[in-house]
């Protein structure tokens, strides 16, 4: 072999010797090195893909705030209550009208007084008389059958002191009664029987010193 060729060989060989030497270790441990595969049921789909800082930033400043939300107290909360219907107002009943002053109580402020009662049988029939202390203004009557009776309504506020019965021994009127009411005077004369059948109208006249009853006569009118 010439000597040139021979020089070359040996050079070649020294350089391979020395890429060995220098990259053989590297080598061998990338031959030695065991990869394992990476399980995607336990990581995330998403764990190869890179982290976007910017994007999860405000995810935590939102966290964040959030958090300092949560520390300050909670407002009471204010309930609305519905305010309950307005209820119809009742309306009052009218006050019952006054009645008018009865005519005895006219410019004195109190009753009227029956000062006595009298009866006086006539010719033409009975008279009864009345003396009070003040005018006599309305004044009714009516008939009354069994028993037969006649009674006399002096209208107004009066009072009868003393005597509430006038018992008479003969005439066709046994007995006067007085009885006292809220509104009138009531004078009840009793008859002696048979009394009158037929319906009385007696004459009836008031006067500002009393009131004065004429009954006139009657079939079978008993004598005095």
């Amino acid at each position: 072999m010439p000597v040139m060729k021979k020089l070359k060989y040996f050079i070649m060989l020294f350089l391979a010797a020395g890429i060995v030497a220098a990259f053989g270790p590297a080598l061998a441990g990338e031959a030695n090195e065991v990869r394992m595969t990476v399980d995607k049921s336990v990581l995330p789909l998403d764990f190869d893909r890179p982290v976007d800082l910017d994007a999860a930033r405000p995810e935590a400043e939102t966290a964040e705030t959030g958090a300092a939300t949560e520390a300050e107290p909670a407002k009471p909360q204010v309930k609305y209550e519905p305010k309950p219907a307005a209820q119809p107002k009742a309306q009052a009943e009218p006050a019952p009208a006054a009645q008018a002053a009865s005519p005895a109580a006219v410019g004195s402020g109190r009753p009227g007084v029956v000062k006595g009662l009298s009866l006086t049988q006539e010719a033409g029939g009975v008279r009864i008389e009345l003396a009070t202390d003040c005018p006599v203004d309305k004044v009714t009557y009516f008939n009354l059958f069994e028993p037969r009776r006649l009674a006399v309504d002096l209208h107004g506020q009066w009072k009868k002191p003393g005597r509430a019965v006038y018992r008479f021994k003969a005439g066709p009127i046994k007995d006067v009664r007085v009885g006292e009411h809220r509104d009138r005077l009531r004078l009840v004369l009793d008859f002696r029987e048979p009394g009158p059948k037929a319906v009385l109208n007696p004459e009836l006249k008031p006067g500002e010193t009393g009131l004065e009853i004429l009954i006139p006569a009657w079939d079978g009118q008993p004598a005095q």
